[in-house]
C-alpha cells in the first residue's frame, strides 16, 4: 500500500509528510503515478519542484487518442479557463502583500488597457462584473482572430476597445478573456 494516496479518493493528490531520501521519494512518486495512470487513465504532464529545482517531470497518456500521439513534456495543452482560479488566487496573494490593489484600473499595471471603461477595476475583471463583451460572442471569431494575427494586431488593444454591455459592477456576465 502506498502511503501517499488514498485508494478511495477520486481526486489525485500526493501528500509528502517528510522529506524522504531522494531515491525513495522518486520511487514512491513513480509508483503512485504508474498506479494512477492504470486506474484512472492519467493523461498529461506532471512537474514537481522544490526550491525552484525540478525534482520530477514526466508526461503520461496521449495528446491525441485518435491519432495515437503520446504526450511529451513539450505538449501544448488546451487549458481554456482552468487558469482563472490560479490567477485570482495570485491576485489575492499580491494584494495581501501590498503589491496590487484590486480596486485599481487595469491600466495601472498594463498600459495597453487604457481604453477600457474608466470605472473598470481588476476586481470587476476577476468576478465578471466588468460589463465587457465576451470574446466568444464575437461573430466570426476565428476570422477576426486570424485577421488580427495576420495584420499583426494587438490583442490587448482589441480587448480594451471592445463594446461595453453595461456599467461596471451593475451585473454579472461571464467573460472568457477577463482573467486569462
Amino acid at each position: 500500500m502506498n502511503p501517499f494516496v488514498e485508494k478511495d479518493e477520486r481526486v489525485f493528490c500526493i501528500f509528502i509528510f517528510s522529506y524522504l531520501f531522494k531515491e525513495e521519494f522518486m520511487e514512491a512518486i513513480e509508483e503512485t503515478l504508474r498506479n494512477y495512470e492504470i486506474e484512472h487513465h492519467l493523461s498529461g504532464a506532471i512537474l514537481i519542484s522544490k526550491d525552484h529545482n525540478v525534482i520530477f517531470e514526466k508526461a503520461y497518456g496521449k495528446a491525441s487518442i485518435q491519432l495515437d500521439v503520446p504526450n511529451t513534456l513539450e505538449t501544448k495543452f488546451h487549458i481554456a479557463s482552468e487558469t482563472k482560479m490560479f490567477i485570482a488566487a495570485a491576485a489575492l496573494k499580491l494584494e495581501e502583500k501590498g503589491l496590487l490593489n484590486l480596486y485599481d484600473a487595469p491600466e495601472t499595471y498594463i498600459k495597453e488597457l487604457k481604453k477600457l471603461h474608466p470605472k473598470i477595476t481588476l476586481y470587476h475583471l476577476l468576478n465578471h462584473t466588468s460589463g465587457l463583451y465576451d470574446i466568444y460572442a464575437v461573430p466570426n471569431l476565428r476570422y477576426e482572430m486570424y485577421k488580427l494575427q495576420t495584420e499583426e494586431g494587438d490583442f490587448l488593444a482589441c480587448f480594451a476597445g471592445q463594446e461595453q454591455l453595461f456599467e461596471p459592477g451593475q451585473k454579472w456576465s461571464y467573460i472568457a478573456q477577463a482573467s486569462s
